[in-house]
C-alpha cells in the first residue's frame, strides 16, 4: 500500500455497498479505501487506475490497523510476527489529487506520500512492529524520509532500483547512511523474473536486464555494489566512471555496513501458471544466492575484482552442484532449469560442456530418432550433419532445450545466440502476495 491495492479497494467498496443497503451507515464508511467520486486521474505501471489507497481518510488507516492485528494474530503462537511490509511502491503520479478528502492537505502544500508513510510506521510501533517497505515509500522527492520521523525501532527497505544508467542505483546506500535496514534487491541481478539468457524462447522479462545467469547471481557482491557494475540492461558495456561521474559524486560510500542486513530474490508471478515453471525461474539461482547471502567470500570488494579468484569459487560452486546438489533437488521433485550445453567445432568433432560439470550431455543427429551420450564431451560428426545437442538433469530424467549446429568444414552455424560465459561457449547460461519473495539473512563481519 497505497499502490498494489486494487483487490482492497474492490472489496472494501462491494462492504460499503452492502452495509449501506443494509442501512449500516457508519459500518458503511468503516474500512473504506477510496473516495466515491473522486476524478482523480491515474495510470500505474500496469495500467490500472483505480488501484491506489486514498491516504486522506481516516478509514483507510483503521483498514491498515485492522490488517496488521489479524496479521499479527495468525502469527501469534506459531512464529511471531515483528516486521509488517507495506509495500510503499509504484503509487502513480496523480493519484488523489483531485480527491475531495486530500484538498485541505493539497492547499496546505502537505506532502501526501510522507504522510501516508509516517502514519503507517506509528501504526506499526503502536504494534510493537518494525516496518518494512520497497524503497519507494520511505524515499520522498528523492531522498530518504528522515529517519527520526518513522517511530518503529527498525524500518527495513527493499533497495531494488539499480539499472545503473537510470541513476538511482546509489539509493542503496543512502538509506543505509541515513540509518534503515537495507535487503539488497537489485534488479539487475535479484530479479528471477529476468530471463536466464537473453534467448526469445526462455520466460522472462527483460525491462531490468537482458538476462540473469546463475553464475551472475553467484558474483554478486552485496556489501560493494559498485564493484557489479558491468553493463547496461542492454547489454552493453558499462564502467565505475559512467555511473559514479566526476570525484565519484554518484556513488556515495556506505558508510554504516552494519545496515546491509540480508539479499532477496524475487520472482512476480503474473505470468506463471504452473509450479514446474515457478521452480525453473528459482531454482538452482535460489542456491547462488543464499551461497552469496551466507558466505563473504575472500574476492568481494578487491580492487580489480580479483578475477581468477571469482572464477575458482564459481567452478567449486559449479562442480558442487553438478556432482551433489542438483541431485537433491531431483529427489525433492523439483523442476530446476537444466541449462542448455556449450558446443564448438574442432575439425571432425564437436566437443560439448555442461554448466555444472557432471551433467550428461545426448546428442540427436539428421537420419535418427534416438539420443545417444555423449562420451567424453566428443561426438565425431560429418560435413553436412545436423547436430542437436541437450543436456540432462542430474537424474536423467529431464533435459534442457537443444542447441542445433550445421556441420561445416570451415564453419559452424547455430540456431541459438550463444552466452557471454567464457569456457566452451558455456551457457549460463507467485509468493507474498503478489510475488515470492525469497531472503536470506547475511552474516556480518
Amino acid at each position: 500500500m497505497p499502490g498494489h491495492s486494487r483487490a482492497a479497494i474492490k472489496a472494501m467498496a462491494l462492504r460499503r455497498r452492502l452495509k449501506t443497503e443494509a442501512g449500516d451507515m457508519q459500518g458503511a464508511h468503516e474500512y473504506e479505501l477510496d473516495e466515491m467520486g473522486d476524478p482523480s486521474e491515474y495510470s500505474s505501471v500496469q495500467l490500472f487506475n483505480d488501484d491506489a489507497v486514498n491516504p486522506c481518510m481516516d478509514s483507510s488507516y483503521r483498514f491498515i490497523r485492522h490488517v496488521m492485528r489479524g496479521v499479527k494474530q495468525m502469527h501469534a503462537g506459531v512464529n511471531p510476527l515483528n516486521i509488517y511490509h507495506f509495500g510503499g511502491d509504484e503509487v502513480a503520479e496523480g493519484a488523489w489529487i483531485h480527491s475531495k478528502a486530500c484538498s485541505e492537505h493539497v492547499k496546505n502544500g502537505t506532502d501526501l506520500k510522507l504522510m501516508f508513510s509516517t502514519r503507517v510506521g506509528a501504526l506499526a510501533a503502536e504494534e510493537g512492529l518494525d516496518l518494512a517497505a520497497w524503497e519507494d515509500g520511505i524515499m520522498d522527492k528523492g531522498q530518504p524520509i528522515p529517519r527520526d520521523e518513522m517511530k518503529p525501532r527498525d524500518v527495513y527497505a527493499n533497495a531494488w532500483q539499480n539499472v545503473w544508467e537510470w541513476g538511482a542505483a546509489s539509493r542503496a546506500h543512502v538509506l543505509a547512511n541515513e540509518g534503515y535496514k537495507v535487503i539488497m534487491s537489485q534488479a539487475t541481478h535479484l530479479y528471477f523474473d529476468h530471463p536466464y539468457e537473453p534467448d526469445p524462447e526462455e520466460r522472462g522479462f527483460y525491462w531490468a536486464t537482458r538476462a540473469t545467469d546463475n553464475r551472475k547471481v553467484f558474483l554478486f557482491q552485496p556489501q560493494h555494489l559498485w564493484n557489479n557494475i558491468a553493463i547496461t540492461r542492454l547489454g552493453d558495456p558499462y564502467t565505475l566512471k559512467d555511473v559514479c561521474g566526476k570525484d565519484n559524486a554518484g556513488c556515495p560510500d556506505l558508510k554504516l555496513k552494519d545496515n546491509i542486513v540480508g539479499m532477496q530474490g524475487h520472482l512476480w508471478a503474473e505470468t506463471v501458471r504452473t509450479g514446474e515453471q515457478l521452480e525453473y525461474m528459482i531454482f538452482p539461482r535460489l542456491l547462488a544466492l543464499a551461497e552469496r547471502a551466507w558466505h563473504a567470500s575472500p574476492w568481494e570488494g578487491k580492487e580489480g575484482g580479483a578475477s581468477a579468484e571469482k572464477l575458482d569459487d564459481w567452478t567449486s560452486f559449479a562442480n558442487a552442484l553438478g556432482y551433489g546438489q542438483l541431485s537433491v533437488l531431483d529427489g525433492l521433485n523439483i523442476s530446476y532449469r537444466v541449462c542448455p550445453p556449450g558446443v564448438k567445432q574442432e575439425g571432425s568433432q564437436l566437443i560439448t560442456n555442461t554448466e555444472f560439470p557432471g551433467l550428461m550431455t545426448q546428442y540427436l543427429t539428421s537420419g535418427f530418432d534416438r539420443w545417444q551420450d555423449v562420451t567424453n564431451q566428443r561426438v565425431n560428426v560429418r560435413h553436412g550433419q545436423t547436430v542437436h545437442v541437450r543436456t540432462l538433469s542430474a537424474d536423467g530424467q529431464r533435459s534442457s532445450a537443444p542447441v542445433t549446429m550445421k556441420v561445416s568444414i570451415n564453419q559452424v552455424n547455430t540456431d541459438r545466440p550463444s552466452s557471454s560465459a567464457p569456457s566452451l561457449l558455456l551457457r549460463g547460461s507467485s509468493l507474498l502476495l503478489l510475488c515470492v519473495l525469497l531472503a536470506a539473512l547475511r552474516v556480518l563481519n
